[in-house]
């Protein structure tokens, strides 16, 4: 397995083989006697640029920062004695040398094998273009491989291996024609997301198509192919971290050619909880919207379902020519948002071969054969991190937090329609899986980094493109996997999960907001969360501080550190009076009451000293909870009272037929009032009801009131009363009226 040593460990690598007598006086140091097979390496008080290439002729870097070189042959040594302070030189016994050549080096241990040291060169030397690192045979078409500087990743051994990463897209097709690039890929079943919503509409109910994630389009299997895409496999393309886990969640199943893109909003947002749920570690969406009727709900969403430390990472659409119009989910404002670039030079006139789809020379062309304009690695091979622009279509506003690369990338082609394998696509689309790629990287490296900690991350490493800082062409600048690694390397191997950020649900007396997939402590003892993170408040916590501590999830994390959480008192509970058997007194606003197997609440009334009329029953009162304080603990009070069989009540309407006004009579002949419900509805002759009024309580005076609503003929007016509010069922009634307004006046039909 290759991997690039730091300069520091190697410094003591090759130090620990160079004997203490060794050390020579850089005024007089010696030559070696004879040449050594394996070449030297040596130290020097620093080389300065040279203006020719012969002056490093079989050179090549170890560690500029520390002044440590190789030298190929002993004549090497002398030219360089010759020129600059030599310090120091070894032979190199303990280091077996191979792959030497004006363009590159690589040191391999003599014991096992193992590349300790890969170096392109220096100065004006260039990669070989046949260096043996990876046989993938379209390799050479990716030139963003190389101008990201992702070999750096799979030298150290970054590969994704543990990373679970989310591809909201259009879903993804593993297997089709004679495709092997996903063979061998942890790509688990996933979700289809349209389907899963519409499970709500009965006509679009389809179990089978639940599961099915096959990707309709392309668009899915292209970015899935930028991600992982087996590399070293001698067959297709690389992928940038081969070793994670892939889940799809199939957003787009109705939405390409035809009208149904309101479910691409709400599929968007239930993609990226699923993803949550199924602990992702990153979330890739290359998809842009203009989204802003959803804004607000899915930068809800988006907050949540980082609590975890997921980082969600989105292209900043492809406008760059038009509007460059604000797109959703990049512009939230814990998304990453991903512009697209280009190489500043000019792309190269290639053949791609019929059958195998590599390159080859154009004079061997047939005419089955393709003919391309397009960037390989040839055509960057003499770049700098620096030549890079804005990709013209990619869109340009405060969205756009890094770029990388966006114009004639290779993906995966899995159309029915295509006789390819493989094309070349450009768009914000393909940039983005680049940046995710980097973020699983970083994430294997250390598991603690969440979004806060990557996008200060890609800040310090990215190389910036335009004016020095922040710009809205290209964030703050293009991805660089080497600066990645050396950057990250030097972080703690630890870190706390982060602290929990949990509120209080005082109406159903709970702790919400603890993220999903871990495990907590509260005041030192284990808890068990709910699915839907949520946990029930317990007695003994009322009126007390707790303490709540999110657990290690692996050994990349540490505790939490603790969430203190004041848990407020209950209220004392209300002082309920029960007068005359019938009457309570003193039910506030701030109480609510109900009658046993009822299951609404009533509240009280604005005075304290309001007495009610309850019928008889059993009734429970407390006070209501508020958004800063919970419900009062339960008080019971038994009513009871005998009850007439019937209530004596007489009901009434007269009508004017001058105003077309009505007034509506109840004559309460049981001498107490009673608390029972009625109601006056006025219809008209088609049957549909025009007016209600209400009467929560019959005094023992009787009422005599106007209707508030002005008869004319055809009308119906009926008057029901019940027992309670709370019984309004025909068949409970204690009194029904009917009348009919006709030009006679009123006609009364039933009583």
């Amino acid at each position: 397995m290759k991997r690039r040593i730091m300069p520091t460990i190697l410094v003591l690598l090759v130090l620990s083989f160079l004997p203490v007598s060794a050390v020579n006086n850089s005024n007089n140091i010696t030559m070696p006697v004879s040449e050594c097979e394996l070449g030297y390496i040596f130290t020097t008080d620093g080389l300065n640029n040279a203006n020719t290439p012969d002056e490093y002729r079989g050179i090549a870097v170890i560690s500029e920062e520390l002044n440590i070189y190789y030298a190929a042959d002993l004549e090497a040594l002398k030219n360089i004695a010759n020129k600059f302070n030599v310090i120091h030189w070894e032979e190199d016994f303990k280091i077996l040398v191979q792959n030497i050549d004006s363009n590159s080096i690589s040191l391999f241990s003599e014991d096992d094998g193992q590349t300790l040291y890969e170096q392109e060169g220096i100065n004006m030397l260039q990669v070989s273009e046949d260096d043996g690192y990876l046989n993938d045979p379209l390799l050479e078409r990716q030139w963003y491989y190389d101008a990201v500087k992702a070999r750096t990743f799979r030298d150290n051994g970054v590969k994704g291996k543990g990373i679970k990463i989310g591809i909201i897209d259009t879903g993804l097709t593993k297997e089709f024609k004679n495709f092997n690039d996903f063979k061998n890929v942890d790509i688990r079943n996933g979700v289809n997301v349209c389907a899963y919503i519409e499970q709500a509409r009965p006509e679009y109910k389809d179990e089978n198509r639940l599961e099915c994630t096959e990707d309709n389009y392309y668009h899915g299997t292209a970015v899935t192919s930028i991600i992982c895409a087996k590399t070293n496999n001698e067959y297709g393309m690389a992928g940038l971290v081969d070793e994670c886990t892939v889940i799809p969640y199939k957003i787009e199943d109705i939405y390409y050619g035809n009208d149904n893109s309101w479910l691409r909003g709400a599929a968007l947002m239930r993609a990226i909880e699923l993803a949550y749920q199924d602990d992702c570690d990153v979330v890739n969406i290359s998809q842009a919207g203009e989204g802003t009727s959803v804004s607000t709900s899915l930068n809800r969403i988006v907050d949540n379902c980082i609590k975890n430390g997921m980082i969600i990472i989105a292209g900043a659409g492809n406008d760059g020519k038009t509007t460059n119009a604000i797109s959703y989910p990049a512009a939230c404002r814990n998304v990453i948002g991903v512009g697209a670039v280009k190489p500043n030079c000019e792309p190269e006139s290639i053949c791609i071969d019929a059958d195998t789809e590599t390159i080859k020379p154009e004079n061997e062309a047939t005419l089955n054969d393709k003919f391309l304009i397009s960037y390989i690695r040839k055509s960057i091979a003499n770049l700098t991190d620096k030549d890079y622009i804005k990709a013209d279509i990619s869109t340009a506003n405060e969205t756009v937090f890094v770029c990388a690369p966006g114009e004639d990338i290779l993906v995966a082609d899995c159309r029915n329609t295509s006789k390819r394998l493989f094309l070349n696509t450009l768009g914000t689309s393909l940039a983005t899986p680049i940046v995710s790629s980097a973020a699983i990287g970083v994430k294997q490296m250390r598991p603690y980094v969440d979004t806060d900690m990557f996008k200060e991350i890609l800040k310090a490493t990215a190389v910036d493109l335009e004016d020095e800082g922040y710009d809205i062409n290209t964030g703050y600048g293009m991805v660089n996997f080497e600066r990645i690694y050396n950057y990250v390397s030097q972080m703690p191997m630890t870190a706390p999960e982060r602290t929990t950020d949990i509120s209080i649900d005082y109406e159903n007396e709970r702790l919400m907001g603890f993220p999903l997939n871990r495990a907590y402590t509260i005041n030192g003892e284990n808890v068990a969360v709910s699915e839907d993170g949520t946990l029930q408040i317990s007695e003994e916590w009322f009126g007390t501080t707790i303490e709540i501590v999110k657990l290690a999830s692996s050994e990349g994390y540490e505790n939490s550190l603790p969430q203190l959480i004041d848990i407020p008192a209950r209220p004392a509970s209300p002082k309920v009076e029960l007068l005359e058997d019938k009457y309570v007194k003193g039910i506030g606003s701030d109480i609510w009451y109900k009658e046993e197997n009822e299951a609404d609440w009533q509240s009280g009334y604005d005075s304290e000293d309001y007495t009610i009329m309850l019928k008889p029953g059993i009734y429970t009162f407390m006070v209501k909870d508020t958004d800063k304080s919970f419900a009062s603990k339960p008080v019971v009070v038994v009513v009871d009272y005998s009850v007439p069989s019937e209530y004596d009540i007489e009901t009434d309407i007269e009508y004017n037929e001058t105003t077309g006004m009505c007034s509506y009579s109840v004559k309460n002949n049981t001498g107490d009032d009673i608390n029972a419900a009625g109601i006056v509805a006025v219809y008209d002759k088609s049957g549909i009801l025009r007016h209600l009024e209400v009467i929560n309580i019959f005094p023992s005076e009787g009422i005599t009131k106007e209707l508030d609503y002005g008869l004319q003929a055809g009308n119906t007016v009926k008057f029901i009363v019940w027992n309670t509010l709370q019984s309004m069922k025909p068949k409970e009634h204690i009194k029904y009226s009917e009348y009919i307004i006709s030009n006679k006046g009123v006609e009364q039909r039933c009583l």
